[in-house]
């Protein structure tokens, strides 16, 4: 009937052929799904009750709070039950779901825009000179100055840096934990380093991701895709189309031959 239902890991079905859109992942225990005058959120606890308003835009709930947009208003953060319990300036236009404590907000004075980030409590920081890209799992902020794009640093929570990389190459990604990044060479291959610049893995990879727990989603030559350790190790043989992140160890996977989606663990 053209209806779209979830169910968990297991196969089990929570809601069945109840909702028009396609729900989201389930994220925290919740998740969202288009309306006809927006977006709105759904608890597991309640699946077929909308929790809070219609949103505009808002982001999954990595933490207990996460950035809403009502129409015609500015960022609010909001709990699980559509409690406000802060909300931004109206110059900010940005803000991302929190990944180790901090969301990073961008915000636009003067036709000048600024990144930085606000914590789980509503503190904003922003660091002089320099833009935020991401919030590493150590406390590190990954960061670039306006004028020197080619060079990215690690800062503390004070701004001091940490590291500085001297390599020309956008979105640089970092492993969890801080200690490695993906590159990119010449060629379009991906390869591994240290932060310190030491060659781990070199660059061979059509594509390379990390996950959660610190493996490696990688391509190789033919476009398949597996996943293996810091060390090159095969952990799972690249025979898939798509290999997408997930929760509890648990990864979304699809083969080209079928086009169907199933869990690998």
């Amino acid at each position: 009937n053209d209806k779209w239902g979830l169910m968990d890991a297991k196969g089990k079905i929570i809601v069945e052929n109840e909702f028009s859109e396609q729900p989201t992942t389930v994220v925290n225990g919740m998740f969202f799904v288009g309306a006809d005058k927006g977006i709105e959120m759904y608890s597991l606890d309640k699946p077929l009750t909308p929790v809070g308003d219609i949103y505009k835009d808002i982001v999954p709930f990595t933490a207990d709070i996460t950035p809403a947009v009502r129409e015609d208003e500015g960022i609010k953060f909001i709990d699980k039950q559509g409690n406000v319990k802060f909300e931004l300036p109206l110059e900010f236009i940005y803000a991302s779901n929190f990944e180790n404590g901090y969301s990073i907000v961008t915000k636009v004075v003067d036709e000048e825009l600024s990144i930085g980030v606000v914590s789980l409590k509503g503190e904003i920081k922003f660091f002089k000179k320099y833009n935020i890209l991401d919030v590493l799992a150590d406390g590190s902020f990954v960061a670039e100055k306006e004028d020197d794009e080619d060079v990215t640093y690690l800062l503390d929570i004070e701004g001091n840096v940490k590291t500085k990389i001297n390599y020309d190459c956008e979105d640089l990604i970092f492993s969890p934990d801080g200690k490695y990044y993906i590159y990119m060479d010449e060629d379009e291959n991906f390869g591994l380093r240290s932060v310190s610049g030491e060659s781990v893995l070199r660059a061979k990879y059509n594509g390379m991701f990390f996950t959660d727990d610190g493996n490696l989603i990688f391509g190789d030559e033919d476009e398949n895709i597996g996943i293996m350790n810091l060390k090159g190790e095969v952990i799972v043989k690249p025979r898939y189309q798509e290999i997408l992140g997930y929760h509890d160890g648990l990864f979304i996977v699809s083969k080209e031959e079928d086009g169907n989606f199933g869990l690998l663990n």
